[in-house]
């Protein structure tokens, strides 16, 4: 299997320049509306589009441009299979420190992560710096595939487990709508990623890398479970997660045949280590976690909010959800030299070792 693409596919691209002055603004956001509405996005879609785009320009004008120099800002706008990405370069002044913290800490910066699926921002030295905002654009929803009946919970109880045998494989593109099925019959409408209820995502997703899924199809040609692998931006590194298996299929090891299958898939793409998280008052996520050979790493204070984690077997999980990280190498750790304050370097020692890394050999100081 071939690396995964490390952009995302353009169909059409093309390319304005302005002044670094925010009376220009309205032309641009003018040309953004028309492109997204040519592109297929709803009203709400566009306004939002259009506000987090005129918020990170005069964001950028305001803050990277000199006011004394004859500067301008390029925009790039490529259109998608699944949506746009909008792509700002400045040439100006290096990007200010504190300008990621205000797009996190402001109420106007805030809706630039609110309103955008993807944002990233690199900071290029005396190339200036480049701005990437990406939004796909949602598809039919998983409840407009199938009716009523075909969507009814799985009753973990009540379900008779099947004799028949099963095939572990990549996803076909065709199979994203069981995919997207299987998830919702198990979570309803609790799982945190709203992606995986729109089966088009899931099929974009996979076609241009941005994860690859391995399931479980039975005798019957019916998707029975599902988990995928996440590739990280380095390219070196991806996330294993979208766990779902069928009840009328569990304690059959399905988990550890579809991780042994991506493991082979994160080899043979060239990722170096691969993680997981759980929930810390999951105990069986983290066991399982333990079981297929990662290693706890970190964890995550509060990192999702009260009433955000899904209910499923686990009827007592409440308050906000600690998250501890697993990590696991595919290929050996080399040595090399990290500094670390003196403070924490017997922790972090600690935590290297942990992994199977050999003792970093840097300066404490």
């Amino acid at each position: 299997m071939a690396l995964p693409k490390a952009s995302i596919m353009s169909i059409k691209v093309s390319k304005l320049t302005i002044p670094n002055d925010l009376v220009y603004l309205e032309g641009l956001i003018c040309y953004c509306s028309a492109l997204a509405r040519k592109i297929g996005f709803s009203n709400r879609e566009v306004r939002e589009m259009c506000v987090a785009l005129k918020e990170i320009c005069a964001n950028v004008i305001t803050q990277t441009c000199d006011p004394n120099e004859d500067e301008s800002l390029k925009i790039t706008f490529e259109v998608l299979e699944d949506g746009i990405k909008i792509t700002l370069d400045e040439t100006g002044l290096p990007l200010l420190p504190k300008l990621a913290d205000r797009c996190e800490n402001t109420p106007g910066m805030r809706t630039i992560g609110e309103y955008m699926d993807n944002v990233l921002c690199i900071n290029k030295g005396r190339g200036g710096i480049e701005l990437q905002l990406i939004k796909y654009l949602k598809g039919r929803h998983v409840e407009e595939f199938f009716g009523e009946h075909e969507l009814k919970p799985y009753d973990f109880c009540e379900l008779p487990s099947r004799d028949e045998g099963y095939t572990i494989r990549l996803m076909q593109p065709e199979e994203a709508v069981d995919v997207s099925r299987c998830i919702y019959k198990t979570y309803r409408h609790t799982y945190l990623n709203e992606d995986l209820y729109f089966p088009e995502k899931i099929s974009a997703m996979n076609r241009d890398g941005r994860m690859i899924s391995s399931v479980a199809v039975s005798d019957a040609n019916e998707v029975i479970a599902h988990f995928a692998l996440l590739p990280r931006p380095n390219g070196q590194v991806a996330e294993i997660g979208v766990a779902v298996v069928d009840p009328r299929y569990r304690r059959r090891g399905l988990m550890q045949k579809l991780l042994d299958h991506l493991i082979v898939e994160a080899n043979e793409c060239g990722f170096v280590a691969l993680y997981g998280n759980a929930f810390t008052m999951h105990p069986n996520s983290q066991k399982t976690n333990l079981k297929f050979g990662f290693k706890e790493t970190a964890i995550q204070l509060g990192g999702f909010p009260p009433g955000s984690i899904k209910p499923l077997l686990d009827k007592e999980l409440k308050g906000a959800g600690h998250v501890i990280t697993f990590y696991r190498f595919l290929k050996e750790a080399e040595g090399y030299k990290v500094y670390m304050p003196p403070q924490h370097s017997d922790i972090l020692e600690a935590i290297y070792e942990h992994i199977g890394i050999r003792r970093p050999q840097g300066d404490r100081g």
